[in-house]
């Protein structure tokens, strides 16, 4: 079992990834603020960077992240970089699906880094 060192909640959402000059969709399975799943047929190789744009009425979430992992059905992405505005809905969101919104917010420090 894998051991997660953040509140990651199910959530189906519209994506748009964008990777070496062209995009495509994709589902959001589920999400935290260090990462995400997106079932996609498209093949991303590891450690590709893309931009990935999440779609949440009444949120559009933008980010820039990394492929870390390749599944049969999508990709596991991990989040290096977003706007403070992007982390505040993004937070905002989990927490509104998480069973502990308080533990949410005392992972907050765990992403610092990639907020510009």
């Amino acid at each position: 079992m894998e051991k997660r060192n953040c509140t990651r909640v199910k959530l189906k959402a519209d994506v748009s990834v964008a990777c070496n000059g062209s995009s495509f969709s994709g589902e959001l399975d589920d999400i935290c603020l260090k990462g995400m799943y997106v079932k996609t047929s498209m093949v991303i190789p590891l450690s590709e960077p893309v931009h990935v744009t999440v779609t949440v009425y009444p949120y559009t979430i933008g980010m820039d992240a990394q492929v870390i992992r390749c599944g049969e059905d999508g990709v596991g992405l991990g989040i290096y970089k977003m706007t403070v505005e992007s982390f505040v809905r993004l937070r905002e969101l989990i927490m509104h699906e998480a069973t502990d919104p308080d533990v949410v917010m005392n992972e907050v420090y765990k992403v610092v880094s990639c907020i510009v």
